[in-house]
């Protein structure tokens, strides 16, 4: 299993300056992504992780839709 940060500054990330994005690969079976949701999880205390299983284009396109319908794309820097 493989975990990369991605950050979140990237200009195809549609919450850009919102949310930290991550790519995990190499998942084989159920355990695999419990264990990387507990990695990140580790890794940033007090927020949970949330995943999808769409391939990236499809999770990128619904993050935006979840940033818009949250207002998340009128935060400012002190809501960050």
């Amino acid at each position: 299993m493989d975990i990369e940060f991605r950050g979140n500054g990237k200009r195809d990330n549609p919450s850009v300056g919102t949310c930290d994005e991550y790519g995990v690969s190499g998942i084989t079976s159920f355990d695999d992504l419990t264990e990387a949701r507990r990695k990140i999880a580790e890794a940033h205390p007090g927020f949970k992780p949330l995943f999808s299983l769409d391939d990236l284009h499809q999770a990128r396109y619904t993050s935006g839709h979840a940033r818009n319908n949250l207002g998340m794309d009128d935060a400012s820097e002190q809501d960050i």
